[in-house]
């Protein structure tokens, strides 16, 4: 069951989807591992960005690959930069932390 109002539609799982992330987007299924769970979106034809949630009371590490080619990500929220090799990123996560990762151009 979905309701709408103000163009943010809310589904009965409680999951919710803004116009801001567009109607042409990829999104993939809730992914599993242990404890953890990812929501991956990807926008086509825009800059990437990655935002991972730890929704859990143990920190965990956000392990990525496949990624745009970049030698480091940069968390929007902190300022902080992460290294990263071949498309592949390591992240460690806070319990409850949030970050939005963008690439850092190579200089």
């Amino acid at each position: 069951m979905t309701a709408q109002a103000s163009g943010v539609r809310r589904q009965a799982s409680g999951e919710l989807l803004t116009p801001d992330f567009g109607s042409r987007n990829c999104q993939a299924c809730f992914a599993e591992t242990g404890r953890a769970r990812s929501l991956n979106r990807r926008k086509f034809d825009r800059a990437a960005l990655l935002c991972s949630v730890n929704v859990s009371a143990q920190a965990a590490v956000l392990a990525a690959s496949g990624l745009p080619p970049a030698p480091a990500w940069r968390d929007l929220l902190s300022g902080e930069q992460v290294a990263a090799a071949n498309g592949h990123l390591a992240v460690a996560m806070a319990p409850y932390q949030a970050r939005w990762l963008q690439p850092v151009a190579a200089s």
